[in-house]
């Protein structure tokens, strides 16, 4: 696993180095495909035919990453009895398939609301990511230094780089600042999680 990220970010530079050398800051904030322009300049059409495929199968990986993610993630909220056990119905595979063909359901429906919904679904989603990361960190260096007794060096930067994206999210001045319709979409999606949750909980 340690492997496959340090190969993910030795990829990710690449490809930033590769587009800030090859074309200009001009070209960079234009609405074409700065990547592709660039890889095209250095390796031709071959490049940019391997770039796609690439694309291609990150895409593909996303996908895949994202239904095993929210699907485990409703199949616990079910075995905790937050959500109906019927959900946890499974088929010969093992996998609990309403809740797959539920995520798939309205993984389609939000194509309806267009390209820039949906980026602002991705941007707010950002957040909820980085929290978990900070709320997984936090615990990891707690755990390590009042139950193992040593002061945990990895999770501890994990928990500052945590917070500095974070912060990233919301500075006004930050490039990855949320737009206004990410950060109304955020806040109203948290108020509805917090309302289901107090129901929940006080039927429990």
């Amino acid at each position: 696993m340690y492997v496959s990220i340090w190969i993910g970010f030795f990829l990710y530079c690449l490809l930033i180095f590769i587009t800030a050398f090859g074309i200009s800051k001009p070209h960079i904030l234009a609405p074409s495909w700065a990547t592709y322009t660039s890889v095209s300049s250095f390796f031709g059409t071959f490049g940019g035919a391997i770039l796609g495929i690439s694309v291609c199968g990150a895409i593909l990986s996303g996908i895949n990453g994202f239904f095993i993610v929210t699907s485990k993630m409703l199949e616990s909220l079910s075995i905790h009895h937050y959500l109906p056990q019927s959900l946890m119905k499974k088929n010969r595979f093992g996998v609990s398939y309403p809740i797959v063909c539920i995520v798939g359901f309205l993984s389609c429906l939000m194509v309806i609301f267009g390209r820039q919904s949906l980026l602002y679904i991705v941007d707010m989603a950002c957040v909820g990511i980085i929290v978990g990361f900070l709320y997984v960190s936090s615990i990891a260096f707690l755990f390590k230094k009042r139950h193992l007794g040593y002061f945990s060096l990895s999770s501890f930067l994990s928990v500052i780089l945590s917070i500095v994206f974070l912060l990233l999210e919301f500075l006004p001045f930050s490039p990855a600042a949320l737009k206004l319709p990410s950060i109304i979409a955020l806040v109203i999606w948290s108020g509805i999680g917090g309302i289901i949750l107090y129901v929940l909980r006080q039927k429990m």
